[in-house]
């Protein structure tokens, strides 16, 4: 009689606890998708884009004042070269600019923003490739008027040498600048919303079984809302992958948390 009762309290107790434990994952489990699952998510890259507003606005003001102030020997280089290194300068910090740009756009798509992510990717590239474009462009002409009229010379047909280097750095400048302000003014209303996720939104779901729906109608064929479709969909595909790996990583850790909890319990 007390073997027996001491069994069922055995297994009593082992049922308990192991309902315990799943308890314990569930509401782990709960609490990790809830916290994933973020509302009102911000980006932080407002700042940087004004700091590189800033120093596209710089490297326009040089352009044209260093031919006036570095006349003769005065600031050692003849300004052309000056111009130039501050071109190269400048564009080794939108590199790294565009660098922390993907970074924090790959963190907010992780959260499920996936409208605004295909909403500025391409703004956002533009301004390093405008002026990877112009440096390569500077390098060429003044290596041709080095060439066709020497580094004596201060003019070199139509224009003086710094004429053509500063077409060249307006052209690439103002075409920037429109770009980052049209950037800054999307992300500052994407920060000013608060909007939630798209990927909690069921408009969003709505809307692809729809758009799916209508295409696959006889006799219609729309490649423009088909490729919209398609991009919408590897987006969202991508999300719901890289989401799967965040979480898979985290249940893996709630995991080991809990066998050392069964261990020390033991």
């Amino acid at each position: 009689m007390v073997s027996l009762s001491e069994d069922s309290e055995r297994a009593r107790s082992h049922f308990f606890e192991k309902e315990d434990e799943d308890f314990m994952t569930e509401s782990a489990t709960l609490s990790l998708v809830v916290s994933t699952e973020q509302t009102g998510k911000t980006i932080n890259t407002t700042w940087i884009i004004f700091v590189e507003i800033v120093l596209v606005l710089a490297v326009w003001v040089c352009a044209f004042i260093l031919p006036v102030l570095c006349t003769g020997d005065k600031c050692g280089p003849e300004p052309v070269a000056l111009i130039l290194y501050i071109v190269g300068g400048v564009w080794f910090l939108q590199l790294i600019i565009d660098r922390y740009y993907r970074n924090q756009h790959y963190k907010n798509r992780l959260c499920g923003y996936l409208s605004f992510y295909r909403r500025t990717r391409n703004i956002r590239r533009l301004p390093l490739i405008i002026a990877s474009a112009a440096t390569a462009c500077l390098l060429i002409v003044s290596q041709i008027l080095a060439e066709k009229c020497g580094e004596e010379e201060v003019k070199c047909g139509p224009l003086h040498k710094d004429g053509y280097i500063q077409i060249i750095v307006s052209f690439s400048c103002a075409i920037q600048i429109v770009l980052l302000i049209i950037y800054s003014i999307r992300t500052i209303n994407f920060n000013k919303s608060g909007a939630s996720p798209d990927v909690n939104q069921e408009e969003m779901v709505t809307s692809f079984l729809q758009t799916n729906s209508i295409s696959s109608d006889v006799g219609f064929r729309d490649g423009g809302l088909l490729d919209q479709v398609l991009e919408r969909q590897a987006d969202m595909i991508r999300y719901l992958k890289q989401h799967n790996e965040q979480l898979s990583k985290k249940i893996l850790v709630l995991s080991e948390e809990n066998q050392t909890l069964k261990q020390r319990r033991q």
